[in-house]
């Protein structure tokens, strides 16, 4: 972006005024010290004296790449290059919706490279604010008009924490895979020793069972493994609501705090954990946005998939009114949902008892963050009352029809994670 002309300021004519002052205190009070003075502001006038520049002031913004763009610090950092025809000073103001403005004032010689920090705790498309800049000359003599850039807006990922233990499904399904299978095949996982039946490979007959059992060889024994089967994921993120922790703001129009996690963005963060540690274990992941009706992200594995996953976490946003779903969307046989979602309204429950009467393995993740009832009037206090109790009948509701809740932002989620893992275990044995 270029910046306006330069202009000449006032400075040149401030300073004859004061020689003249000057002089006339010097001729009234025959002091020779304000002659001094008077000859050294002319001095400074004549040497000051130059030509307006010609070439404008070039501002251009650039932020990290996407792959920097991940708030565990809860900071971003653009890089501001300025390029000035003449040496000078420049101040850069930003500002960031949500947050105080920040000024900075940088010398430019013929070019120069600002780095801009600004409180990000947020994922997803976020908007950078603006940028306005305001150049002067060493001597005061020109400046430029305030230039104000817009940086583009930005994707930033979300991160994942790390998730030593995840329940897989109950049920696993397919010939390969790291779970194992009740099914009779190629694996790793010892089942017994058998005679030989058609359909069984040579390279698996157990010579010492044979020997032992048989020693006239009329029947072959062979080691009889457990197949390796593979389990589905699914995400399924309620975007239909963002909130924050001010429940003052819910409603108002205003953007929560750059530097505050909203329920969208515990969601993202708690989805993206929960993908890398089943993709790590060899599990199929897939991702479906209830908020839209977008195709959804079907189930597969590997570390590009896991790219897809995080953009598709990123692009979940709230839009227009809230959709109701009818039906739920058409799953794998046997799969693991997560719901992420807030249980502010009646979809989540009539969802999950909907996948649970389809025979899939549910946990519903509260995306609800930590709440601040700070500035709440009389009046809000009892509205957030009432729909606090609503949407605790709505967990209670949940968690009758044996569905597991983990609420990511006030409780351990690892601990909880490890226990539905362990008793999961259990049940396939």
């Amino acid at each position: 972006m270029q910046g306006g002309t330069w202009y000449r300021t006032s400075t040149r004519e401030v300073l004859v005024v004061l020689a003249a002052i000057s002089a006339v205190l010097a001729v009234l009070s025959a002091r020779p010290l304000l002659m001094v003075v008077t000859v050294g502001l002319l001095l400074l006038v004549h040497e000051r004296t130059g030509s307006r520049p010609q070439d404008p002031v070039d501002v251009s913004v650039e932020t990290a790449p996407i792959a920097e763009n991940e708030p565990e610090n809860g900071k971003l950092t653009m890089r501001l290059t300025l390029k000035a025809p003449i040496s000078s000073l420049a101040a850069v103001t930003v500002r960031y919706p949500g947050a105080d403005d920040t000024s900075v004032v940088t010398a430019v010689q013929q070019d120069c490279s600002v780095s801009i920090t600004v409180p990000m705790a947020r994922t997803g498309i976020r908007d950078l604010g603006e940028i306005a800049v305001t150049t002067v000359s060493d001597d005061g003599l020109f400046m430029t008009e305030p230039m104000v850039h817009r940086p583009d807006r930005v994707m930033v990922l979300p991160q994942p924490e790390h998730l030593p233990h995840v329940p897989t499904s109950s049920s696993v399904r397919g010939l390969t895979g790291p779970h194992r299978s009740s099914k009779r095949g190629s694996g790793t996982e010892f089942h017994d020793v058998d005679v030989m039946q058609r359909g069984d490979r040579t390279s698996t007959i157990n010579w010492r069972a044979t020997a032992r059992r048989s020693p006239d060889l009329d029947q072959l024994y062979v080691r009889r493994t457990d197949a390796q089967a593979e389990s589905d994921i699914i995400l399924m993120i309620d975007s239909r609501d963002d909130v924050g922790r001010e429940i003052d703001l819910w409603g108002s129009g205003s953007a929560p705090r750059p530097d505050q996690r909203t329920s969208l963005d515990i969601a993202r963060i708690a989805g993206s954990s929960l993908a890398k540690a089943h993709l790590d274990l060899g599990d199929r992941v897939g991702c479906d946005d209830l908020g839209r009706p977008r195709p959804p992200v079907p189930p597969s594995a590997g570390r590009r998939h896991m790219v897809r996953i995080l953009y598709a976490l990123a692009m979940a946003s709230p839009y227009g009114a809230p959709q109701h779903r009818v039906r739920p969307p058409a799953l794998p046989t046997g799969a693991r949902v997560y719901l992420l979602t807030t249980c502010l309204d009646d979809v989540a429950p009539h969802m999950t008892a909907q996948l649970v009467s389809h025979g899939h393995d549910v946990i519903v993740i509260d995306t609800l963050p930590k709440l601040s009832t700070w500035g709440l009037t009389q009046r809000t206090q009892l509205g957030w009352r009432i729909v606090n109790i609503e949407r605790e009948a709505r967990l209670h509701t949940i968690r009758s029809l044996g569905v597991d809740i983990i609420a990511w932002d006030q409780e351990v989620p690892n601990e909880r994670l490890a226990a539905i893992a362990h008793a999961t275990r259990r049940t396939r044995r």
